[in-house]
């Protein structure tokens, strides 16, 4: 197994070839062929965004009165839709040998390609209403040079406002607690109604604001951020999530397992511990600037898009239909699960990853677009509160006009 360059760490996420893994020499099906007609409508969607970030969406917030070139961002999409629903039926009739739930897998791939893509032309769309309409405010926050250059922030909160929250979740803890995390397809987490928690929610918000969450998230961004959700998760000993890949043939776990990046670009996380959190407690790792990483278009979407689709590495018959994709389309957002064990890969990505434990920082936020992981608890648990931050919504008239 190989990829574009294993030492490319913070410049490239790597391409792996799938087809030379050892999991995969079991479940390698009759080679795809990668015709050009198949991937055609994907090239078109490519130059076609390449043409609306570069040449459209730009222009028009800089130019006054030029109401026309508000409709690029739903052509773009309409256009992106119509090609996506091209390459569907292209890929489904490439072979005579998909099976009925193959099929359906397919289907759904290709409608999570297409809600990634809206995703991203969006968020570029806040973006640049944001950085050249109205930029934020100048000033910059303190740690705000290191966190663009890195991707987090981390901080301390005190032992007691920790234990206040924690004791005011005790209902959620032991409702976590009831969950059968030794089943794969199990974690164990819920969310947190801020209005119904009040003892907790009185607690929480002085501290999201003493620390300036908000304010810094906003500024990282260059955009209003808001909080859009709470929630509790609990990691043990016994949790199956993280070590299922590749059991059935009997691979060792690599030292990168669980590092992903997030679907669903220009949000961030917070991870805030509510217990002390060691080496062997599954604590939180984040590989500095990869945030910058490069991928081509559809190499992200499409790592992106797998999970949802529910295309999972983990048995033989996931692993046959990911190899009947076309090998432009094998991508998969956790892939630090399918680094080899003593591979370069493995030793270059676990050697730039900064582990946070809890007597050092007990709250960390970052670009969930960076690769991070966490959670694999070796030895003891680990509770964590989890923030999901999402951009403020657009003015009314400009959502209208995209």
């Amino acid at each position: 197994m190989r990829s574009d360059d294993p030492c490319d760490v913070l410049n490239a996420i790597p391409t792996i070839r799938y087809e030379d893994h050892p999991a995969y020499a079991t479940a390698r099906p009759a080679g795809f062929a990668d015709g050009a007609a198949v991937y055609a409508p994907l090239g078109e969607i490519e130059e076609a965004y390449q043409r609306l970030v570069v040449e459209r969406v730009r222009p028009w917030f800089w130019q006054n009165g030029e109401s026309r070139k508000a409709g690029q961002h739903q052509q773009f999409l309409a256009l992106a839709s119509a090609k996506f629903r091209e390459f569907g039926q292209r890929l489904r009739d490439s072979r005579t040998d998909w099976t009925a739930h193959e099929t359906e897998r397919v289907a759904a791939l290709v409608a999570r390609l297409e809600h990634e893509l809206k995703d991203e032309v969006e968020a570029r769309w806040r973006e640049f209403y944001h950085s050249q309409v109205r930029p934020h405010p100048s000033e910059e926050l303190a740690g705000l040079d290191r966190m663009r250059e890195t991707g987090f922030a981390a901080f301390r909160l005190d032992r007691d406002d920790v234990a206040h929250m924690r004791r005011a979740l005790a209902a959620h803890d032991q409702k976590l607690r009831a969950f059968d995390t030794r089943d794969p397809d199990q974690w164990a987490v819920v969310e947190v109604d801020l209005q119904k928690e009040i003892e907790f929610a009185n607690r929480f918000r002085p501290c999201v604001e003493r620390l300036n969450l908000l304010g810094l998230a906003s500024q990282y961004m260059r955009r209003p951020m808001h909080l859009a959700g709470v929630y509790l998760n609990l990691s043990r000993t016994h949790d199956q999530w993280w070590r299922a890949r590749d059991q059935d043939v009997g691979l060792g776990l690599p030292k990168t397992v669980g590092m992903h990046y997030d679907s669903c670009l220009g949000l961030m996380k917070c991870m805030m511990y509510l217990s002390d959190v060691g080496q062997g407690d599954g604590p939180f790792s984040y590989l500095p600037g990869t945030v910058r990483a490069h991928t081509g278009l559809m190499q992200r979407l499409s790592g992106k898009a797998m999970p949802y689709a529910k295309i999972g590495l983990d048995t033989p018959d996931s692993r046959r239909l990911f190899l009947k994709l076309p090998a432009g389309l094998r991508n998969y957002s956790h892939f630090g699960d399918d680094l080899l064990c003593g591979s370069d890969l493995e030793a270059a990505y676990h050697a730039r990853e900064h582990q946070f434990l809890s007597a050092d920082a007990n709250v960390i936020l970052f670009d969930n677009y960076g690769l991070h992981r966490g959670g694999m608890v070796e030895g003891g648990e680990r509770l964590t509160l989890q923030l999901l931050l999402r951009p403020e919504p657009l003015p009314v008239a400009i959502a209208a006009a995209a």
